[in-house]
């Protein structure tokens, strides 16, 4: 699960951000801005953020990766913030912040550009009920410095399902002849949906190999040729109302390299 501190999706330049990968003690952890690694370990801190820290983030292991998400760094001095991740059925707070020199006159929200909540002090979030999420958001303010300047911003929302792709991997890779093979089918469920209880089953080819149980992990003791194949993993609540399958991933088992005496 990611954790954001604070859980905001822009910045303005000078301030700090955290982001913490919570899944899975032991395994390392690699942060990602545009597909280059920027960072190792289970958090990552953004200090005294400047524009150019503006990007497509994720964490990676060997095992999968947490969702991808976009962070914002404006030198404006009036910014919209949402949640980095936004969830179909939750309600949001989307926050109206300008810089701390400036002083407050009054703040307004807009979605599609009806008033949504207006405020003539310090006023700075909205809550967002979950069956209105779908929506151009825009906030205005009114700032006092020397003068009065009224700025506006607008943010555009990725609604996310609360049950994603599973996503499958291979512990060993490559896998020789005789070499024991394991497979983990890896789903990381919103905040939400923590407490879920999940079924999975595995496939080779289209064919089942593991039927629905509650184990995400797939084990061949001593991998054989005949163990190649395309697989995949499918993922069902238990009530079975959501199911949702992964990529396939091609797997190959290399035969067993014997040695010659000379």
């Amino acid at each position: 699960m990611l954790i954001f501190t604070p859980e905001y999706n822009k910045l303005l330049t000078g301030e700090n951000i955290t982001m913490t990968f919570n899944e899975k003690i032991g395994v390392t952890k690699y942060w990602h801005k545009d597909n280059e690694r920027v960072a190792e370990g289970r958090s990552y801190t953004i200090t005294s953020a400047r524009v150019g820290h503006s990007g497509n983030y994720n964490c990676r292991t060997n095992r999968g990766h947490s969702a991808t998400f976009r962070l914002d760094v404006s030198d404006g001095p009036v910014i919209l913030q949402a949640p980095p991740l936004v969830y179909r059925g939750s309600a949001m707070v989307l926050r109206c912040h300008s810089r701390p020199q400036y002083r407050v006159i009054n703040t307004t929200f807009y979605k599609d550009d009806k008033v949504v909540q207006t405020s003539t002090n310090d006023l700075a979030t909205v809550i967002i009920p979950r069956n209105q999420q779908v929506g151009r958001y825009r906030c205005k303010r009114t700032l006092s410095w020397d003068e009065y300047v009224t700025y506006t911003d607008e943010v555009s929302l990725h609604i996310r399902g609360l049950f994603p792709k599973p996503n499958l991997t291979a512990i060993q890779s490559p896998v020789t002849e005789g070499d024991a093979m394991t497979l983990t089918c890896d789903m990381s469920l919103s905040p939400h949906r923590q407490g879920t209880e999940m079924q999975f089953v595995f496939y080779r080819d289209g064919q089942i190999v593991q039927e629905f149980s509650l184990s995400n992990q797939y084990g061949v003791q001593s991998a054989q040729l005949e163990d190649s194949g395309n697989y995949s993993c499918e993922v069902r609540s238990a009530s079975n109302s959501v199911k949702r399958r992964s990529e396939e991933a091609s797997i190959q088992i290399n035969g067993e390299i014997v040695g010659t005496l000379a």
